[in-house]
This record gives C-alpha cells, sequence and structure tokens, in this order.
C-alpha cells in the first residue's frame, strides 16, 4: 500500500512538472522511489534554469533592439538636420563649416557603431578567423596607451601602470588584442571618475597572464555584472554618453577567441576587468 502510494505521489509530481508547474515539491520519503524522486527534482532544476534563461534572452533581445534603434537614430536625425539646413543658399560660411564639422562628427559616429555591429556579428556567429602569433603584450598595452593619449587626457584620466620588466609573449591576435585593449581603456574615459587615477597592471604568473584594469566609477554602477558584457548595455543606464554598448561584448568575444577569458568584479565604485590567458 505504501508502495502504491508513494508511486501515485511521484507520478503526480511528474504530471504536473510535465503541465508547467516548476513549483511543486514533495519532502516526504517514497521509499524505493526516493532515487527517481532526486532524479525528478533535478530534472526540475534544469527546466528552471532552461526557462529563466529563456526570460532573460527575450529580455536582452528587447533592450538590444530598443537601445540599437536608439544608437542609430541619434546621429542619423542630426545627420538630416544638419543637411537640411546646409540647403540654405544664404547660410554664411561660418555657419556653414560649423554645420560640415557638425555632419563629420555624427557620420563618423554613425561609421564607428556600424562597425562596432559587423565585428559583433562576426565574433558572435565565430565567422572570423583569428591571426595567432607571438606578442609582446607590453608594448602592445604601451603603443594602445600611447595611441589614446588624448582620450585619457581629455577624460582629465591619470593612468598609472604596471608592467614587467622582462619581456610578456604570448600566441595572440595583436589586431584584436589591441581592439581589447583599446575598448577597455575608452571605457575609462567614459565611465572613470575625472581627476582620479586608474591603474593598469599586468602580471606574469607561473601557469598565466593577467591584465587588470581598475578605475573609480564616475556613477553608480546598478547593472548587474552579469550583463555587462551583454550587447548594447552599458553602466551608463541613461545613455548620456556616446557608444554603442558593444565595447565590452567585443572584448569579451575577442579575448575568449582566443582561448581567453575576461571576467568583471565590482566592490562599490570599484570597476575591475581581469583578462586572463593560459601561457
Amino acid at each position: 500500500m505504501k508502495t502504491q502510494k508513494d508511486y501515485v505521489q511521484l507520478f503526480e509530481m511528474t504530471e504536473q512538472l510535465a503541465e508547467g508547474n516548476l513549483e511543486v515539491e514533495i519532502d516526504e520519503d517514497l521509499g524505493i522511489f526516493n532515487a527517481f524522486k532526486e532524479e525528478v527534482m533535478h530534472i526540475q532544476g534544469g527546466f528552471k534554469k532552461a526557462v529563466e534563461a529563456e526570460v532573460r534572452s527575450q529580455r536582452m533581445k528587447t533592450d538590444l533592439i530598443a537601445n540599437v534603434s536608439h544608437d542609430l537614430k541619434t546621429p542619423l536625425t542630426s545627420i538630416i538636420t544638419y543637411t537640411d539646413l546646409l540647403k540654405d543658399e544664404d547660410l554664411d560660411k561660418e555657419k556653414r563649416a560649423q554645420y560640415l564639422e557638425t555632419l563629420d562628427q555624427k557620420a563618423q559616429r554613425l561609421k564607428v557603431l556600424i562597425e562596432d555591429l559587423f565585428e559583433m556579428s562576426k565574433a558572435s556567429s565565430g565567422n572570423i578567423t583569428m591571426n595567432l602569433q607571438e606578442v609582446e603584450l607590453t608594448s602592445l598595452m604601451k603603443q594602445t596607451l600611447l595611441e589614446l593619449e588624448d582620450k585619457i587626457e581629455e577624460a582629465n584620466l591619470m593612468i598609472r601602470s604596471n608592467f614587467p620588466e622582462h619581456k610578456v609573449l604570448l600566441m595572440l591576435d595583436s589586431e584584436r588584442t589591441f581592439r581589447v585593449f583599446d575598448n577597455l581603456i575608452l571605457n575609462m574615459t567614459k565611465y572613470a571618475m575625472p581627476h582620479t587615477r586608474a591603474y593598469i597592471d599586468i602580471v606574469d604568473l607561473e601557469q598565466s597572464v593577467q591584465i587588470i584594469f581598475r578605475n573609480m566609477s564616475a556613477d553608480e554602477i546598478n547593472v548587474d555584472v552579469d550583463e555587462l558584457t551583454e550587447r548594447f548595455v552599458r553602466g551608463d543606464q541613461a545613455r548620456h554618453t556616446e557608444g554603442s554598448g558593444l565595447g565590452l561584448a567585443i572584448a569579451k568575444s575577442f579575448v575568449e577567441l582566443q582561448g581567453g577569458t575576461l571576467d568583471i568584479h565590482i566592490d562599490g565604485d570599484l570597476f575591475k576587468v581581469i583578462l586572463t590567458f593560459n601561457k
């Protein structure tokens, strides 16, 4: 009688799961069916995770469409507006030059966004070839910092570096790794608190190499860490700063395509990104 009762309870649980009730529970001892009950509960846990992931995916897709529409529309609207203004034959030379400069800025902004979309699409589909060669990380980082010197100065940011004195050689795609460094440093210039120090460390460990970026955020970071590397998600949710919201997503994709990992840590206003590449 007990075996029959236990079987009925277990059968009812599986029926409810099949009907979509993922909260059903059995706390009782089901005797010889306990092992099977545990397996059913594992399946239930897997269903819950799958549903949560799908809900999150759908939400991210909705956000992606809204955000990319906003980011494409903003410079495009400006281009249309200033093109119409330039049609005025009575426009003085100074105004015309000013409008042309604005047009150029917005066109370049649109170009960068489209290029980022293209890169993200290739990286996500795996339709990208990595040209691996021996890369000296310290030299590449110094080159990146030199090319972004103006941006760093404009952001009133002081970058302190801590690099090994010896050469740090890894098999990487130099162009894509430069892009990763470029995106992460630009991220600092956009979101770090002005007149503060940011830090970049290259740590040569026995089995791996870590590149660590640290800065104090100008605004409170209230975005989930796992979502920051999603497409079009920004720390600046109000979208006051310029940017495609693809920088961290592209960096993460390029790092992972080279066998590395990109991890983000937030401690109060301290924002830290750690790249790890195995030797």
